[in-house]
């Protein structure tokens, strides 16, 4: 081969060379661009509702001895981009895409219970970077977090950490309001079992009713039960999924987490649905405050007049406690007056019984002079009287009868 040969096949290996490095460079920016549109698919739809493997192989570090090994693996991972449907997703996209839920913080988990501001139970930290392969694969990783921090507890401590999770699940007021029954109480096995139920729903829903005897009696009690039994279809799952993850916590850390799991579209419609539940039940709140406000008012009225006239009342028989009183001083006054009069009375009584009694001794002892006197009269009578017949009988011995 002469010179002229040997220098257009170095140009030909050159040029080879070239056209593989544009067409791995090509095939580096078609990754690039089919990876950001999966994760531009996944922020705005979500994550697939189930599949996929679970948990995500640990993260290799680029130039280590098993990064191409991680690299190569692909994870079952379905979701529609444009008109093809994605089969398979590598975990390093799965790390690059939750990277944006950034570090987690202890949020959930309780509420106040002793007044001083701050949540009663402590927190838990839900949010965080780890990747998942599905919504109810993040759905089943957090309710092992909850569980697992709920049943740590006992008694109040435990009651505020459930009905820290339940409270903004409630889809109704009568929901809320048994919620904060069931707190007042301490109740917190109950309040456990009912944030329980909730994952089981999403989880493990129940199979639909049997509508083959649907009648028009039993029309409105077999809509509730389709309403609160089990799960019609993939939507509807999808949509207790995301009320379920959405409300768990308010934090920051861990919306952006639940942005990532349930998608824009959904996690959007979700919170502005609760908002509507929140405002009904806020309206419903000021309603029952303006009937109870104008109940107050006809009570505080009906009391207010009862008031006064137990007030009026109340006056007058101080009004009478005052004259009786004052009855029941002059009476003392005069009982004492008369005590006193008495205790005269009965010091002249004892000075006049003392001085009769005197006199009677005086009278006794005269009246015993007398009857000696009398004694002594009548002795003497008795002796003038023998004394005068003796007389006679002498007289008439000496001078004859005539």
């Amino acid at each position: 081969m002469g010179i002229l040969g040997k220098i257009l096949l170095v140009l030909n290996l050159l040029a080879l060379g070239g056209f593989g490095f544009l067409a791995v460079q090509d095939w580096k920016g078609r990754q690039t661009i089919a990876a950001a549109g999966i994760r531009h698919v996944l922020l705005v739809n979500g994550l697939p509702l189930d599949g996929g493997t679970d948990p995500v192989p640990p993260r290799v570090a680029a130039g280590s001895d098993d990064f191409a090994d991680f690299a190569a693996t692909e994870l079952p991972f379905r979701v529609e981009v444009g008109p093809k449907a994605v089969e398979t997703i590598s975990p390093e996209l799965l790390y690059v895409y939750f990277a944006a839920a950034g570090a987690g913080a202890p949020g959930a988990g309780g509420i106040d219970l002793t007044g001083a501001g701050a949540p009663g139970a402590g927190g838990i930290d839900l949010a965080g970077p780890a990747p998942v392969t599905s919504q109810l694969a993040e759905v089943r990783r957090v309710y092992a977090l909850v569980k697992a921090h709920v049943d740590g507890l006992d008694g109040a401590a435990k009651a505020s950490a459930a009905a820290g999770f339940l409270l903004l699940q409630a889809e109704s007021i009568e929901d809320r309001t048994e919620y904060q029954t069931l707190l007042a109480a301490r109740n917190g096995d109950e309040l456990a079992r009912r944030l329980y139920l909730r994952f089981d729903r999403v989880l493990n829903p129940p199979a639909l009713p049997d509508l083959s005897a649907l009648t028009p009696e039993n029309t409105l009690a077999k809509a509730t039960e389709l309403r609160s039994g089990g799960v019609k279809d993939e939507h509807e799952r999808r949509v207790r999924a995301a009320h379920l993850l959405v409300h768990l916590d308010s934090g920051a850390g861990w919306q952006k987490r639940t942005m990532l799991v349930v998608g824009l579209k959904r996690y959007v419609r979700t919170v502005v649905e609760q908002t509507l539940r929140f405002r009904d039940m806020a309206a419903r709140v000021e309603q029952q405050a303006a009937a109870d406000q104008d109940r107050f008012v006809g009570e505080y009225a009906q009391l207010r007049g009862l008031a006064i006239e137990k007030t009026q009342i109340a006056n007058n028989m101080r009004q009478d406690r005052a004259r009786l009183e004052q009855q029941v001083q002059k009476d003392e006054e005069f009982v004492e007056l008369r005590q006193t009069q008495l205790k005269e009375l009965q010091d002249q009584l004892a000075k006049l019984k003392a001085e009769v009694d005197l006199l009677l001794a005086r009278q006794y002892l005269t009246e015993q002079q007398l009857f000696e006197v009398q004694r002594e009269v009548g002795l003497t009578l008795e002796a003038i009287y023998g004394l005068e017949a003796d007389l006679g009988a002498k007289e008439r011995a000496r001078y004859g009868a005539k």
